[in-house]
């Protein structure tokens, strides 16, 4: 028989007639046959080719057979080998001289040596990412291409700096289980690697530019002198105080509008307006060169509409106007540098070629045209329409404005006629609210205002009337004097002024239903009454 050193090989031998009902014990021998020499049995050579019966003690008398199988160890050189059977009978339990019976002929051809192991390659796949802080991200660390490994590979992870944190220490790899998750967190601004490191393998690290990612909101802090700054965690809505949390801002900052790029700051004590670029990297607002420009008395409202800006002065009853230089920032006075509003303009809003001012004190709406190409405001000839008592915002949205009235705790509704822009009053004319309205916005649909009684009351928008509808439960709580809400990215932010705190909602978007978030709040400065979502929000 031919067999391969490390392999086995089986036959039969049977026995017939014999002295009745005597055991009869099989074994064997081996010899190695050598040419020209006289052979002999080598004990070395059975510990490497063993021979085994199946089984090992036989009956005589009759015919029984037994299956032999010999297993060549994988270390045995080539060669010839003479497998020597032989019988004994059993006496009274004891064998008696064993007989030869038989030769087996084992021809080794030679060990097959075992596969010489590959290592394979490991690396990260992707390579590279660009974060948020406090985000996370997964990469997969993968054995490629390794055969015959006799161990696992245990490779140590690392972090190059203290701005990403890593997870897991160690990975564990091999052919059967050949990759690894592993999961990076952002801690801080900066590009950091994630190093990887195994014996007999070079693995290039995992790359991260952490960055500050918005959508980012900013809220004017009048009696502390300050504009809050923060990022919105794109996976919980919570908003994140930023590295430097504050900018200061003097002079009485009452109102905030972030857009294209750049903030603005109407400052109710020194009369001017305070000019900043949104730093992209970070969110930081830095200030402009000049940072500040003059503005009317008592500015209350503003808006950044088609390259141009509104403010509206409350004490002066006029509309400033100005032309926003879209590569700086800068805003700069129109001629004429004003219009004449009502008494006490209170909130401003442009849609669509058109302007409208709530004139808190005339319990009216002033109505302009907006030249697009002067960006100048032009009274209408029939320059007013009436509202509830007491209008402090307005909001115009889907073709319909809506004006909160907190003279007399309503909401007035209008259609905007779209060749003219004239407001007409809806059927009904208005809905009532059940604590003072104030702060107003429209979103996806649903509509959101905020009342002196601590709640948020909440409405559906009637897509082909415009009617506002409460939803059940219409109302949720805030903290205490809220004064101001924004909607953006699927979550709502509202000022409370009485605890210097901001709350935090989610937005459902099938019902419009605001649920608080998980801290709830989140501190904000003291005297704080507007708030803005940038790159966008309501």
């Amino acid at each position: 028989m031919s067999i391969i050193a490390g392999e086995s090989v089986s036959t039969s031998i049977t026995i017939s007639g014999g002295s009745a009902g005597l055991d009869v014990l099989l074994s064997s021998s081996v010899k190695q046959s050598m040419a020209g020499s006289k052979q002999s049995v080598n004990t070395a050579l059975e510990s490497q080719i063993a021979v085994k019966f199946d089984p090992q003690s036989l009956t005589s008398g009759g015919t029984s057979s037994s299956k032999i199988t010999v297993v060549v160890a994988t270390a045995t050189p080539a060669g010839t080998y003479l497998v020597n059977l032989k019988a004994s009978y059993v006496y009274q339990g004891k064998p008696a001289v064993a007989t030869e019976i038989g030769t087996i002929t084992i021809v080794v051809t030679g060990d097959t040596p075992p596969p010489t192991p590959v290592p394979g390659t490991i690396a990260f796949s992707p390579e590279s990412t660009t974060m948020a802080i406090g985000e996370s991200f997964t990469t997969v660390l993968t054995l490629s291409g390794a055969q015959g490994l006799t161990s696992d590979v245990v490779v140590t992870l690392s972090s190059s700096s203290e701005s990403a944190i890593v997870s897991p220490a160690t990975c564990t790899l091999s052919i059967a289980a050949n990759t690894c998750n592993v999961v990076v967190t952002a801690e801080s601004i900066g590009s950091v690697s994630i190093n990887a490191t195994a014996a007999g393998y070079t693995i290039g690290a995992f790359t991260s530019n952490n960055i500050v990612v918005g959508p980012f909101v900013y809220v004017a802090n009048y009696n502390d002198n300050t504009i809050s700054m923060y990022r919105v965690k794109s996976s919980t809505g919570e908003l994140i105080a930023l590295s430097t949390p504050t900018v200061a801002n003097e002079g009485g900052p009452r109102l905030i509008v972030v857009s294209g790029g750049y903030a603005y700051v109407a400052n109710y004590i020194d009369k001017t307006i305070s000019m900043y670029r949104v730093e992209s990297s970070t969110g930081e607002l830095v200030a402009l060169s000049p940072a500040r420009i003059a503005t009317g008395a008592g500015p209350l409202s503003m808006v950044v509409s088609g390259g141009y800006a509104y403010v509206g002065s409350v004490s002066g009853n006029t509309i400033s106007m100005y032309s926003v230089n879209s590569s700086t920032g800068e805003l700069t006075a129109l001629s004429p540098a004003t219009v004449a509003t009502g008494r006490m303009p209170t909130s401003i809003a442009v849609s669509n070629g058109y302007a409208y001012v709530t004139d808190y004190a005339d319990d009216a709406i002033s109505m302009y045209s907006v030249d697009s190409s002067t960006g100048e405001l032009t009274a209408f000839s029939t320059s007013t329409v009436a509202t509830g008592a007491g209008p402090v915002s307005i909001v115009v949205s889907g073709g319909y404005a809506y004006t909160t009235n907190a003279g007399e705790n309503t909401i007035s509704m209008f259609r905007v006629n779209p060749s003219t822009g004239g407001l007409i009053d809806l059927y009904p004319s208005t809905v009532g609210t059940e604590g003072t309205p104030s702060s107003m916005v429209v979103s996806g649909g649903y509509a959101y205002v905020i009342q002196d009684n601590n709640t948020i009351l909440m409405y559906s928008v009637n897509s082909s009337t415009g009617v506002l509808t409460t939803l059940s439960p219409a109302t949720v709580a805030t903290g205490s004097s809220p004064s101001s809400i924004v909607v953006g990215g699927g979550y709502a932010y509202v000022i409370n002024s009485g605890d210097k705190t901001i709350s935090m909602y989610s937005v459902n978007s099938s019902t419009g239903a605001l649920t608080a978030l998980s801290p709830a709040t989140v501190a904000t400065g003291a005297g704080s009454y507007s708030i803005a979502f940038y790159p966008s929000g309501s």
